[in-house]
């Protein structure tokens, strides 16, 4: 908890230097946040692990850690570059990072080549129409099949 006021107050403080309103930052940056120092360290021990066993990975998260692939460029988690970072270390392990939080489709590559992703929210669907997605892997695609309100795409990844 106190981790997440530290990374708070950093966010608003570097927004007031860049001479953003901190009321609209309150409102709504306020709810990303942030991968704690627990989750990062077993995150990097399950990237670690993965690495070594030559196997690949899909990130699944609720906070992108990309704002460019927001539909605002503020839906990010809190320390998003600090994450982002972690991932694209690991890069020959990481094939993607699958989001939500945004509500809305955006997709962004990382530094590293990482395809990050932003599922549209189901909840955002017309009313009785069924909104759900399935995720298909498989040694070298990464496929979303939608329906209602989420659509489809694929990404293919070298080996």
């Amino acid at each position: 908890a106190e981790e997440a006021r530290l990374l708070r107050r950093n966010l608003l403080n570097e927004a007031r230097l860049r001479g953003e309103q901190v009321a609209y930052l309150s409102q709504h940056e306020e709810l990303n946040g942030a991968v704690g120092r627990d989750q990062l360290a077993w995150l990097r021990t399950r990237l670690q692990a993965a690495a070594s066993s030559k196997q690949r990975v899909v990130v699944l998260a609720h906070a992108s850690v990309r704002p460019e692939a927001t539909f605002y460029g503020d839906a990010a988690c809190w320390n998003s570059a600090e994450v982002s970072s972690l991932l694209d270390s690991f890069c020959d392990t990481v094939v993607a990072m699958i989001a939500g939080h945004d509500h809305h489709f955006g997709e962004a590559r990382s530094e590293a080549g990482i395809y990050h992703r932003i599922l549209e929210a189901a909840m955002e669907g017309e009313p009785g129409v069924p909104t759900h997605a399935v995720l298909e892997l498989s040694e070298t695609t990464i496929k979303l099949v939608g329906k209602g309100a989420v659509r489809s795409w694929e990404q293919v990844f070298t080996s």
